[in-house]
């Protein structure tokens, strides 16, 4: 019996080595601090030196998901506040997947209000919420809710004494405005219904209040144009374009040709965009990669650690590390097994080996003569009943924990995740045989795991969680 297969053995044996103990204090401080399991080697390269620094800066500045109201996260049914704080990270998942089902979850377990300027300040004030996914949820004028919590977060701005483009930006900074035209139409109309209140006397210089809207939308198309890469630089906007397209749109009057100016001069000095969110991590890492062959930047994905780890062909065989070294980068629904790039043939700092989803996944640790701090990663392999197994050892016990402690939790985030798409789907097959209940508004969600596959040379098969959503119109 080869060692692969004692090892598969060994998992089947004993499923429960993923459930070891951990106090709540130890779990409470996993979430407040996003931990770096990365190691620090006694002689680095300078190469190596720079993307190191680069690498911890970058997983400190890491915004923390957790509930910011312990009163709220009480709950007689849960055993403990661990279990809690998993169900609020599950929520701001689904509500990257699919906003209005996120703040239905959110809502059912009690950690935002039912209410719109409740559900207005949980999108203005909470971390780990995509910016994208916010515009998706506030230009929904379907629902009468997603319309009366957009008014809410309107409300909480002041653009008083601020031009135009400036309030824009602020608006913005908090929202993607972008995506289906009649989504954009409904975010820059309530936008300049606000602007239009906070601002009465830039209002009375035009003909028609409309006109502020309508300046609005063609702010928003400037600034596509000046930014976009899919445009030529000669086909860009030019200022006296900007201007033409705007004659006569108020009333038939002209917009003063010095507040036109004004806001292209502004807009290009300076882009509008979002703040940063959890999906500008993952973008920054995904573009430091070399031949990677998985799509990182999606809504739902954010970066939980990074460590440095060694990989072991075989357990049984001492072998040399530095040749081995990964920077393993742990996501919520996924791991990536990269290497650093020499610095003088390639200008990426990582070059992509492999990825493998979280769901099914079991970990084993193990010690012997040749590997003091090691572990053994267990994944099904889709369409197979073979399973993966890959060999990390950590340089320190204490590195190790920490990537154990961020690994455990990840792997029963996306496993209950997994739970409530099932419990979603059942209510969605039950809701097909008796269309008369009306539950959640006629829809349901589903969310797929699909588990892809590297190309043949890899030699390994691995996985990738993707969620999918699929709507019932």
């Amino acid at each position: 019996m080869d060692s692969e297969q004692m090892i598969i053995q060994k998992f089947e044996a004993s499923e429960d080595v993923t459930e070891g103990k951990k106090t709540d204090s130890e779990l409470g401080d996993n979430l407040e601090q996003l931990s770096s399991s990365s190691t620090s080697t006694s002689a680095k390269s300078t190469s190596e030196l720079s993307s190191k620094e680069a690498l911890q800066a970058m997983i400190l500045s890491l915004p923390r998901y957790h509930c910011e109201n312990p009163a709220s996260c009480k709950s007689p049914t849960l055993s403990t506040d661990i279990i809690r704080k998993r169900l609020y990270r599950i929520g701001l998942n689904l509500f990257n997947i699919n906003p209005d089902k996120g703040i239905q979850f959110l809502i059912s377990r009690g950690f935002i209000p039912d209410t719109p300027i409740g559900v207005a300040h949980f999108l203005l004030q909470r971390k780990g919420l995509s910016r994208q996914m916010i515009g998706e949820f506030l230009g929904n004028s379907k629902r009468q809710f997603n319309r009366d919590v957009l008014d809410c977060v309107v409300d909480e701005m002041d653009f008083s004494n601020m031009e135009l483009d400036e309030a824009l930006r602020k608006f913005q900074a908090h929202i993607r405005v972008q995506g289906e035209a009649q989504k954009v139409e409904r975010l820059i109309e309530a936008f300049s219904q606000r602007y239009c209140m906070c601002n009465p006397d830039v209002v009375q210089q035009f003909h028609n209040p409309d006109t502020i809207f309508i300046l609005a939308f063609a702010i928003i198309l400037l600034n596509t144009d000046m930014y976009s890469p899919n445009i030529k630089p000669d086909r860009k906007m030019m200022l006296e374009d900007f201007i033409r397209n705007l004659r006569g749109v108020d009333d038939g009057a002209d917009i003063p040709r010095e507040m036109v100016a004004g806001i292209y001069e502004r807009i290009q000095q300076k882009e509008l965009k979002s703040n940063e969110d959890h999906v500008t991590y993952v973008t920054k890492v995904e573009n430091s990669i070399v031949g990677m062959k998985t799509v990182l930047s999606v809504p739902h994905r954010r970066l939980v650690c990074c460590s440095r780890l060694f990989e072991i062909s075989d357990i049984n065989k001492l072998q040399k590390q530095a040749a081995h070294q990964r920077e393993v980068f742990l996501f919520n629904d996924l791991l990536v097994i990269l290497k650093l790039c020499p610095k003088k043939k390639s200008s990426s700092t990582y070059t992509f080996c492999k990825s493998v989803g979280l769901l099914g996944m079991q970990f084993h640790l193990f010690e012997n003569e040749y590997y003091a701090h090691g572990i053994s990663l267990l994944s099904p392999i889709s369409g197979s009943e073979k399973k993966q197994v890959l060999h990390f050892c950590a340089q320190s016990a204490e590195e190790l924990q920490k990537f154990v402690e961020d690994l455990k939790e990840s792997v029963a985030e996306v496993s209950e995740l997994e739970q409530v798409r099932i419990d979603w789907e059942l209510e969605k097959q039950q809701g097909a045989k008796t269309p008369s209940s009306g539950k959640n508004n006629g829809t349901p969600l589903e969310i797929r795991a699909k588990q892809e596959s590297p190309d043949a040379g890899e030699g390994l098969l691995c996985n990738d969680s993707h969620l999918f959503v699929v709507m019932e119109m």
